[in-house]
């Protein structure tokens, strides 16, 4: 969502919109980064948050999405 607010790694970020683009120039090529956490959270009142843990790898582009679609529902096991 538009309004969402992003965490990378419990970093907050300031970007806004639908759509943010990160990087980080911090690894070299084919140097890997394991359980990097992005984390979002919807601030429409009624609070969902997301995380993925993604192992980023220097040199290379990550495309992630996050479905906060009314149909989409939270299961804790």
């Amino acid at each position: 969502p538009e309004d969402a607010r992003v965490y990378l790694d419990g970093h907050e970020m300031k970007q806004t919109g639908g759509t943010r683009v990160f990087e980080t120039t911090k690894l070299r090529a084919g140097e890997e980064l394991e359980n990097y956490s992005v984390r979002v959270i919807t601030g429409d009142g009624a609070d969902q948050s997301r995380e993925k843990l993604l192992t980023l790898v220097g040199g290379q582009t990550q495309e992630i999405e996050f479905d906060f679609s009314p149909q989409q529902r939270l299961v804790a096991r």
